[in-house]
């Protein structure tokens, strides 16, 4: 032992001829340990500073999934009429209204009743009847009069029930079961509306 720091709890040694302290908690001491010179302590050493740890890059959530496309709802009735189909112009002569039945892959349709509702006799004809070509139905429901402004007119598939034997454009009163949409517009005064398509499986 070559020395001691001023407290005398750490005690200086030459081991090898190298020099090294030792706190005296570890070792036993024989004789009086304030004969040892004291010799000067070497500086405690700073800590090391501790890298501090980098904060942990946030995860970038995933957005949730969009919810799966809802399904159109089942079509209401077994035939649709066809937007925009009907072309409505004034007409200073007789007001009709004629159009189409068509299967959906777009071949004429017959046998199907097509209704005409308005404020007078309502009529029900049969697409293809009385040799007006495959798929084809008409009205002129005014005759040679014009409507009264403001007049709305209603056509749409119905049931046939009610039909006479072989339907050649035959008319016929009565409350029809609605198969379809409806075509529906509001007249000014004479007027021809065509091409009016309603289309079924």
């Amino acid at each position: 032992m070559t020395g001691r720091n001023d407290a005398g709890d750490w005690l200086k040694f030459d081991f090898d001829d190298r020099e090294g302290w030792v706190t005296a908690a570890l070792v036993s001491v024989a004789g009086d340990l304030q004969v040892v010179k004291v010799a000067q302590a070497p500086a405690i050493p700073t800590p090391r500073p501790q890298p501090t740890a980098r904060p942990r890059p946030v995860q970038p959530t995933n957005p949730p999934a969009p919810p799966p496309p809802t399904s159109p709802p089942a079509p209401q009735y077994p035939f649709s009429y066809v937007a925009g189909s009907a072309n409505c112009q004034p007409n200073e002569g007789a007001t009709y209204f004629n159009g189409f039945v068509r299967f959906r892959n777009n071949s004429p349709r017959n046998g199907v009743c097509v209704h005409i509702a308005y404020y007078g006799p309502r009529q029900t004809k049969c697409s293809g009847c009385g040799g007006v070509g495959d798929g084809v139905w008409g009205f002129a429901p005014f005759g040679t009069e014009k409507p009264a402004p403001g007049t709305t007119v209603e056509v749409y598939v119905t049931s046939c029930e009610g039909m006479p034997s072989g339907g050649d454009l035959s008319t016929f009163s009565g409350p029809p079961a609605q198969q379809s949409d409806k075509f529906v517009t509001t007249l000014s005064g004479g007027t021809q509306c065509t091409g009016i398509t309603f289309v079924g499986d």
